[in-house]
C-alpha cells in the first residue's frame, strides 16, 4: 500500500482564501437575460452549470513519522472511516498538525470497525485528518479544539467516497541519486501558502507515482524537492484522468553569506529563510515557496543554502530573537552572496493595573500574559501586586503594535486588550462571567459542525464624552468557538452582565445566518453565573461562478479582480483585489459567504493586453451557483496616474497605499513596490481631468493629499510627516506630575505610563488637518484638563504644562421629542465653557434619550437641530458630582415628519446603494432613505439602478407619517 501523508501550515489557519476552483454544481445557473442590459462595452452574459466547486483544507508538508509520545496530558481523537456507508477496514489515517517543538505527525490503520485511535499532546489546539485506501482517493478534515483543558474524547467521522485518479510525474534533468526526496501534488493560493493534497517518496527511473487523488482539483502543480535539488514545480493542471506530468530539474545555485545579530556579532543559533518569486509572470513554473528551511549557521555566522534556482526572489530570513529582515534579490548562477544584520525588534514597557469592575478595587495575584496575536502562546507574564499592579515588557509585533495581553482567571470574564503606541498605561476590568449554549442546524433541523461563531459584545448606548473620563472599560469584547459533531457549541467565562451578538465566520463556510442578522433574533442576554441559550439557524450561501472573455469571445484566464458584493437587507463590502488564474473553459468560484440575494459589481483588469472590465449591480440569487461571465474592453487601458512615492527622509515609502477618486466616477487603489513605484488605473476620467489623490503609511500616521490631472506619468510625492502634541500632565501642583493619564484628542485617545508626567501625542493626519485645537487629559477622580495646540509652519507643537485639580465630574441626559412628544433620533451638541470645545451624542430612536457622562463643572449648552431647521437648547451651570435630567428639546416638526422611505421596483425588489439623482439623497445598503421631510406631495423622484432608469410613483407625506414605501417605474 503506497502511503499518503497529511500537512498543516500554522499561519494558513488566519489566511483562508476565499476563492474556490472545482467543477460542476447541481444548481440551475441563475437567468440573467432581463439584468444584463447597456453596460457599454463591458457586458455580461449567462453561462451553462458545471460542477460545484470543492473546498480543499489548507495543509503543510511533515517530514517524517515519528514515534508515538505518551504522558499524562493527553487527549484522545477517535476516527472512524467508512467506504460509502460501510466501515472500511484496514485505511490508512494519518493526523497532523505543528506545534512549539516542531511538526507533528502518527499514522496508524483502522481496525475491523473502521477505527484508529490517536492520543495527541494536550497542546495541540487544531490538526489535520486524512484518510484513504488502495481503492478510494484521500479525503481530509480539519479539526480545531476550542476548550484546551477539556480533554474529553474527540470523534471525527470520515467517509470514503470517490474512487481518484493516478497522476505520473517524470522528472527531466534529475541527477542521479536526490537525497530526502520529496513529491507532491499541491496548489498555490493568492496568500503564497501551498494547499498540499498527496505525498510521494517512491521515485523508479526518473518517475513518481502519486497514491490515487480526487479528480476534482483544478490548476494544481507537482511540487519535487530534495536535500541536493532546487525546489520546482510542473506547469499547472488539472485532475481529471489519469495523465503523466513532466518536472524540469533547474540549475543548481548557492546562496550564501554572513548574518549579523543588530550589534554585529555573528549569528550562531538556528534561523529560518523562506523566498518567493518576485515576479511570477516571468518564473512561470515557480508558483509557490522557491525555498523554506532552517539554516544551522557556523562559528562566524557564515551560512549556504544550495536548494535555490536562477531569478528575482522576494527573501525573508526569521530569528525568532530579532525582527525579520527582508529584500529583493536577483539569484545568478553560480553562486549569489547575501551579507545581512537582523534588525533589533522594538519592544515598550507597558504598566497597568488590574480592578475589580463591581467596586473597582485593585486585585492581587492576577496573571496578565503577553502575546504577539490571539491563540498563540504567551512569551512573557506578569502577576499583580498587591496595588493591583503590573509590568510587562511587550515586543512590536507590526508597526506600532505590540500584540495582545490576557487576563483568563476562572470566575470572571476573559480580557483581551490590543497594544498600540510607544509607551502606555492600562487598566483592565475583571468582570462576572456567564456561559452560552445552542445547537447550530438548517431551517430543516439538520445539524451544522465545524461552523466557527464569533460572540462580540454590544456596546451599551452611554454616548459618553470622549476622552473626558474613563471609569470603565468600554471596549467591545469577543469569544471564538466552533460546533461539534452534532453542531452543538458552547462559550463559556464571557463578561457578564452584557448583551452579544452572534457571527457566524470562515472562508469555508457553506453556511451563514440571515441578512437580518442585526435584529434581536441572532443576540443574547448572559447574567452572571447563568447559562443562556440559544439556538442558531443558517441558511445556505450563495456562490458566483465567473469566466471572462474579450468582446471577440476570446477566453482571458488571467486578471486581477476586485469584487464588490451587496447583500439586500444586509451589509456590503469590499473584498481585496484578487489574481484570476483558471485554465481555459474553467470557472473562477466566489463564495458569497452571506445568505440572502443580492447584487455582484466589480472592477478588472487584464494587465498583458491593457484590457479593463467594470460592472455594476448584478443581481444574484442565494443558495445556489450563480453563472457570470465577465466581457472584457479590447481598447487598451492606460493608467491613470504613475509616479514614485518616498517617506519624508527620501526613502522608498514601501509599507504605504495610494488612493485616487473624483466624485461621482469611482475610485481606485493601488499599493507600492520596494522602490516606491506605483501605477493606478481603473477611474472613468478624461485625460488631463483633475483628481483627488490620497496616500497613507501604514502605522506611522504620515501622509499626503493633493490633485493632480488624469494621466500624470511618474510624478514624485513625498509623504508628510504627522503633526505631534507634547506637554507635561501634572496633579495639583507643579510638584506632582501624573504618571498614569488619558490624552485624546477628537476620536483618537493614547494612554500614557509617565515618570514626570511628559506624553508625545501624533495626531492621525486626514485630508483637512486641524491645526489649532485642544487635547483632552482625563485622571480618575480628577477633573479632565485640556491644552491647545497650534501648528504653524511645524509639524511638533508644545501645549505647555497642564495641572488636573481633583473633584467629580457630572453626568447629563435628556430626551429630544417633537411638538406631539413623540422621540426623535438625532445629534445633540454639548458645549462645555471650561472645554471651549462641543461635544456630540446621539438620541435614540426608541426614546429619544441621550446622555453625556464626564462632564466638568462649567456653564454648558446642549443643542439638536434637524435639516429642515427646527431647532432647540438649553443652557445650564454643571457642578461637580451633578446628575442632571435636562427639560425636553423639542423640535416643533409641525407639518413636517421624520420619515423613513423603501423605494421598490416594479418587480418588488428592494433598491440599496444608490441615489436620488436629482435630489442627491442616498438610499443605505438596508434600503432605507431617512429624512425630514415636509408635508405634501412628491413626485419625479429619479433612481439609476442596475443600469436602468426608474422614476418615482407619486407619494405623499403627512405630519403622521413614520414609514413609507415609494414604488419606481421605469422612465
Amino acid at each position: 500500500m503506497k502511503k499518503i501523508s497529511a500537512f498543516l501550515l500554522l499561519s494558513t489557519v488566519f489566511f483562508l482564501s476565499t476563492f474556490f476552483v472545482g467543477c460542476k454544481p447541481q444548481e440551475e445557473p441563475i437567468a440573467l437575460e432581463d439584468i444584463i442590459t447597456n453596460f457599454t462595452k463591458k457586458v455580461v452574459v449567462p453561462a451553462k452549470p458545471i460542477e460545484k466547486p470543492v473546498e480543499i483544507e489548507e495543509q503543510q508538508q511533515i517530514p517524517e513519522i515519528q514515534p508515538e509520545e505518551r504522558n499524562k496530558n493527553k487527549r484522545l481523537v477517535i476516527v472512524k472511516v467508512t467506504a460509502e456507508g460501510i466501515p472500511a477496514v484496514g485505511a490508512t489515517v494519518t493526523l497532523a498538525s505543528k506545534t512549539a517543538s516542531g511538526n507533528y505527525l502518527r499514522e496508524k490503520q483502522t481496525d475491523d470497525d473502521g477505527k484508529v485511535k490517536f492520543e495527541i499532546p494536550k497542546a495541540i489546539s487544531y490538526f489535520y485528518v486524512t484518510a484513504y485506501n488502495d481503492e478510494y482517493a484521500a479525503v481530509n478534515l480539519m479539526k480545531f479544539i476550542n476548550t484546551p483543558e477539556d480533554l474529553s474524547p474527540v470523534t471525527i467521522d470520515l467517509n470514503l467516497k470517490e474512487k481518484g485518479v493516478i497522476i505520473t510525474a517524470i522528472l527531466k534533468n534529475a541527477p542521479n541519486e536526490i537525497k530526502n526526496f520529496n513529491a507532491r501534488i499541491e496548489k498555490t493560493r493568492r496568500d503564497r501558502y501551498p494547499e498540499i493534497f498527496v505525498i510521494s517518496t517512491n521515485i523508479s527511473n526518473n518517475k513518481i507515482v502519486f497514491p490515487s487523488i480526487s479528480s476534482k482539483l483544478k490548476n494544481v502543480n507537482v511540487c519535487v524537492s530534495g536535500d541536493n535539488i532546487p525546489q520546482c514545480y510542473s506547469k499547472k493542471f488539472d485532475t481529471t484522468g489519469n495523465k503523466e506530468i513532466y518536472v524540469e530539474i533547474p540549475e543548481k545555485i548557492i546562496l550564501k553569506g554572513v548574518a549579523l545579530s543588530p550589534d554585529g556579532l555573528p549569528v550562531t543559533n538556528n534561523f529560518s529563510v523562506t523566498a518567493f518569486p518576485a515576479d511570477r509572470k516571468k518564473n512561470v513554473n515557480l508558483t509557490g515557496t522557491l525555498f523554506q528551511e532552517q539554516i544551522q549557521p557556523v562559528a562566524d555566522g557564515s551560512y549556504e543554502l544550495s536548494q535555490v534556482s536562477k531569478g528575482l526572489f522576494n527573501i525573508t530570513f526569521r530569528h525568532s530573537d530579532y525582527k525579520p529582515f527582508q529584500t529583493n534579490l536577483y539569484i545568478s548562477s553560480p553562486e549569489t552572496k547575501l551579507d545581512f544584520s537582523f534588525p533589533r525588534i522594538p519592544t515598550m514597557k507597558l504598566h497597568g493595573i488590574v480592578v475589580y469592575e463591581a467596586d473597582n478595587e485593585p486585585v492581587e495575584g492576577i496573571t496578565v500574559n503577553a502575546h504577539t496575536w490571539r491563540d498563540l502562546p504567551s512569551y512573557a507574564s506578569s502577576i499583580t501586586d498587591n496595588k493591583g499592579e503590573f509590568s510587562l515588557e511587550l515586543k512590536e509585533w507590526h508597526e506600532g503594535f505590540y500584540g495582545e495581553i490576557t487576563v483568563n482567571e476562572p470566575g470572571f470574564g476573559k480580557v483581551i486588550k490590543q497594544i498600540h503606541g510607544k509607551n502606555g498605561f492600562v487598566k483592565i476590568f475583571l468582570k462576572q462571567s456567564g456561559s452560552v449554549i445552542g445547537r447550530v442546524m438548517t431551517k430543516e433541523g439538520t445539524s451544522l459542525s465545524d461552523i466557527k461563531i464569533t460572540l462580540s459584545s454590544i456596546r451599551d448606548n452611554e454616548n459618553n464624552v470622549k476622552g473626558i473620563s474613563v471609569k470603565s472599560d468600554k471596549s467591545p469584547v469577543f469569544y471564538k468557538t466552533t460546533s461539534d459533531s452534532d453542531g452543538n457549541y458552547k462559550f463559556e467565562n464571557i463578561n457578564a452582565p452584557a448583551k452579544y451578538r452572534f457571527r457566524v465566520y470562515g472562508y469555508n463556510n457553506d453556511f451563514s445566518l440571515p441578512t437580518s442578522h442585526i435584529d434581536d433574533e441572532f443576540t443574547v442576554e448572559v447574567k452572571p453565573k447563568q447559562t443562556a441559550t440559544c439556538d442558531l439557524i443558517l441558511q445556505k450561501n450563495a456562490v458566483l461562478a465567473l469566466k471572462a472573455e474579450d468582446d471577440k469571445g476570446n477566453p482571458i484566464l488571467t486578471y486581477e479582480l476586485i469584487p464588490k458584493i451587496g447583500i439586500k437587507n444586509g451589509m456590503s463590502f469590499w473584498e481585496y483585489k484578487r489574481t484570476v488564474d483558471v485554465l481555459e473553459n474553467d470557472w473562477f468560484f466566489i463564495p458569497v459567504n452571506a445568505s440572502g440575494a443580492g447584487t455582484f459589481s466589480c472592477e478588472a483588469l487584464e494587465t498583458e493586453k491593457g484590457l479593463s472590465l467594470t460592472t455594476n449591480g448584478i443581481p444574484f440569487v442565494s443558495a445556489i451557483t450563480n453563472y457570470i461571465t465577465l466581457i472584457f474592453n479590447s481598447e487598451k487601458l492606460e493608467p491613470n496616474l504613475t509616479g514614485f512615492l518616498f517617506n519624508p527622509d527620501g526613502s522608498p515609502a514601501k509599507s504605504a497605499r495610494i488612493r485616487i477618486w473624483k466624485s461621482g466616477k469611482g475610485h481606485a487603489n493601488t499599493s507600492i513596490d520596494n522602490s516606491g513605484y506605483f501605477e493606478l488605473y481603473g477611474l472613468k476620467v478624461k485625460k488631463g481631468e483633475m483628481m483627488n489623490v490620497e496616500a497613507n503609511s501604514f502605522g506611522t500616521k504620515m501622509h499626503i493629499y493633493t490633485n493632480l490631472p488624469s494621466g500624470s506619468k511618474n510624478v514624485k510625492l513625498r509623504l508628510n510627516l504627522p503633526y505631534t502634541a507634547t506637554g507635561k500632565v501634572f496633579l495639583d501642583n507643579l510638584d506632582t506630575p501624573a504618571e498614569n493619564f488619558i490624552v485624546s484628542l477628537g476620536h483618537e485617545n493614547q494612554s500614557y505610563h509617565s515618570q514626570d508626567g511628559s506624553f508625545v501625542f501624533t495626531i492621525k493626519q486626514t485630508r483637512n488637518n486641524i491645526k489649532k485645537g485642544s487635547v483632552t487629559i482625563s485622571v480618575e477622580k480628577y477633573l479632565p484638563g485640556f491644552g491647545n495646540y497650534n501648528f504653524t509652519d511645524k509639524n511638533t507643537c508644545d501645549v505647555g504644562n497642564i495641572i488636573l485639580k481633583s473633584g467629580e465630574t457630572a453626568k447629563i441626559h435628556g430626551r429630544v421629542v417633537n411638538q406631539n412628544d413623540k422621540p426623535i433620533d438625532i445629534r445633540v451638541g454639548l458645549w462645555c465653557s471650561a472645554a471651549k470645545k462641543s461635544f456630540t451624542a446621539f438620541s435614540s430612536s426608541k426614546d429619544g434619550s441621550y446622555a453625556f457622562d464626564g462632564v466638568p463643572p462649567g456653564m454648558a449648552k446642549v443643542s439638536a437641530q434637524s435639516r429642515l431647521g427646527f431647532k432647540d437648547s438649553h443652557e445650564f451651570e454643571v457642578k461637580e458630582g451633578d446628575d442632571l435630567e435636562l427639560p425636553d428639546l423639542v423640535l416643533n416638526y409641525t407639518n413636517s415628519a421624520l420619515v423613513t422611505l423603501t423605494f421598490k421596483l416594479p418587480n418588488g425588489d428592494v433598491v440599496t446603494n444608490t441615489r436620488i439623482t436629482n435630489k442627491n439623497f442616498y438610499i443605505r445598503q438596508d434600503g432605507k432613505l431617512r429624512r425630514a421631510m415636509r408635508a405634501g406631495i412628491y413626485s419625479d423622484w429619479k433612481i439609476k439602478y442596475n443600469g436602468k432608469n426608474y422614476i418615482a410613483n407619486e407619494f405623499e407625506i403627512t405630519e403622521n407619517t413614520d414609514e413609507l414605501e415609494v414604488w419606481l417605474q421605469e422612465e
